[in-house]
């Protein structure tokens, strides 16, 4: 099965990019930034590591992504991800020891005035890294002394979104 908009990067090293600091991140329940026309909700699989680079837990993450930003100029993408609540982790985390994140999607829904108006959902097992590659990757990039959430970009994507900059 093929889901449209994974990045599918197969070069040596892959893509990674700083979504948000802690104090900018919010909880699934709290309100996310101000909506204005474009912002979309990016679903997927969060990955909770520790100090040593160890994943611990995963939970679900949504990575917000403002295409009115990222419209104006493609050099504006860092902006375009990074805002105020733009990133929400949770409501709850599980133990790595207990789920294969490998055997997980990630679904979304979106609703407008009580009106589904998207459904969709990606497979984790699409990534061309899996989360501990991945996490491999962010620890010999970054100091991380108490460990990081990293946001796998697995979400599901509308038919009209093609990626960044469009």
């Amino acid at each position: 099965m093929s889901t449209p908009g994974l990045t599918r990067l197969r070069g040596r090293r892959s893509s990674l990019s700083r979504r948000a600091g802690a104090w900018s991140v919010t909880t699934a329940t709290s309100a996310f930034a101000p909506t204005r026309r474009g912002n979309v909700p990016e679903p997927e699989l969060a990955v909770l590591s520790n100090h040593a680079g160890e994943v611990v837990a995963y939970a679900v993450g949504n990575g917000m992504s403002s295409h009115s930003i990222e419209r104006e100029n493609p050099h504006y993408l860092p902006q375009a991800k990074v805002y105020d609540r733009s990133c929400s982790i949770g409501p709850a985390a599980v133990l790595a020891s207990v789920v294969d994140p490998l055997r997980s999607e990630v679904r979304m829904t979106i609703e407008r005035s009580g009106e589904q108006i998207f459904s969709g959902k990606s497979s984790v097992s699409e990534l061309v890294r899996d989360p501990a590659e991945l996490t491999r990757v962010l620890h010999s990039a970054y100091p991380l002394p108490v460990g990081a959430w990293l946001l796998t970009g697995t979400c599901p994507r509308r038919p009209s979104q093609r990626g960044p900059g469009t």
